[in-house]
């Protein structure tokens, strides 16, 4: 898992280069763990950020999603928090 994610705006993890064969809609996942309630942004290419809530977990991962409109092609998925930690991030799942 990635760990101690954000607390300032630098503090990033970026998927590059995640290819979508074909447009539209799509649900992207993250599993995550935290000690307590925490929450991260996502974008997608620069474009507006949406804010996802993490329970405490207890140590367990948990899944958290949200759903995008994508365009065929390569495109960059940024996670971050500027103003505290994220929570540990183990992966990305497209559906």
């Amino acid at each position: 898992a990635v760990r101690f994610l954000g607390n300032r705006e630098s503090n990033d993890l970026v998927w590059r280069d995640v290819r979508i064969a074909c447009g539209g809609r799509r649900t992207l996942a993250f599993r995550c763990a935290s000690p307590e309630a925490r929450h991260f942004f996502v974008q997608i290419d620069g474009g507006e950020k949406v804010r996802l809530e993490v329970p405490a977990t207890n140590g367990a991962f948990a899944e958290v999603s949200a759903a995008f409109d994508f365009t065929p092609g390569v495109h960059a998925v940024r996670v971050s928090n500027a103003a505290g930690w994220a929570p540990d991030i183990d992966g990305m799942i497209i559906r």
